[in-house]
């Protein structure tokens, strides 16, 4: 039976080992492969679609890479390559929406951070995007391709020493042009954790950051991860170019939490 779900992702070769893609691989393969098929953009691919357009890179691509698949499926969804599958995805299977995001609000948020008036709460992080939109994917990559541009990325907190009378300059690339895009749309949005607080009642689940700095609170009860009694549904390792090929131990998770991602991944 055919599919009409997708994951895409980008992973060029000097990435492969570091990031622990067969982790990624294994625990897809565990909850995903029976609802959604998986394409995984390697250095050639990446290469011959960066020829396309001078302005491409791997900070404002997504869009460009995901939308290739406009028309094959019903739902694509973007995902960093350096997470985790821990738990089925219900949330995403409903596919009952246009846009369906993660929270990203973690325990390490600046207070001060916001964009075009979206506030720390509700700035959403691209590591996991999924879309039934062709308008979505169109626009998200349009504005990407002409605004997301690297200016300084010398500082953490983006918005310190960026000018933004200058708007072709964001210090968080195509994740703040999401955010733009997102939140200033008309289409029908749902939020996979159900909340943007992670502290807030509402919340059922853990999706992308919205675990960080929370490792040290999860355990394993019934065979599933559990923070603060809600389930671990995907972990993005994030952390930049410190991968290591996800070490879970070494971000905080005690030895049986790790031995239980080791194992998904395995």
């Amino acid at each position: 039976m055919k599919k009409d779900i997708i994951f895409c992702t980008v992973v060029s070769d000097n990435y492969w080992d570091k990031i622990g893609i067969h982790k990624f691989i294994n625990s897809f393969n565990k909850f995903c492969l029976k609802y959604a098929d998986l394409h995984i953009f390697r250095q050639q691919e990446i290469n011959d679609f960066f020829a396309t357009d001078s302005r491409l890179n791997f900070y404002n691509s997504k869009a460009g890479f995901a939308k290739q698949f406009l028309g094959k499926y019903k739902t694509i969804i973007w995902i960093d390559a350096d997470s985790v599958f821990c738990d089925e995805l219900d949330e995403i299977w409903a596919q009952d929406y246009d846009i369906a995001v993660t929270n990203n609000y973690w325990m390490g948020c600046n207070p001060n951070e916001c964009v075009f008036h979206i506030d720390n709460i509700h700035y959403i992080h691209g590591a996991l995007v999924a879309s039934s939109s062709n308008v979505f994917w169109d626009t998200w990559d349009y504005a990407n391709r002409n605004y997301a541009r690297i200016k300084n990325r010398g500082t953490y907190y983006r918005y310190w020493d960026v000018n933004y009378d200058d708007y072709h300059y964001f210090r968080y690339w195509d994740n703040d042009i999401l955010n733009i895009v997102y939140w200033y749309s008309p289409l029908n949005k749902k939020i996979l954790d159900g909340d943007f607080d992670s502290n807030s009642p509402n919340k059922t689940c853990w999706y992308g950051c919205s675990a960080l700095n929370r490792e040290n609170k999860a355990y394993v009860e019934n065979n599933k991860i559990l923070i603060e009694g809600k389930p671990l549904k995907i972990y993005h390792y994030a952390r930049g170019e410190n991968k290591d090929g996800m070490n879970f131990e070494k971000v905080g998770f005690n030895k049986e939490v790790s031995s239980f991602l080791d194992k998904l991944g395995s």
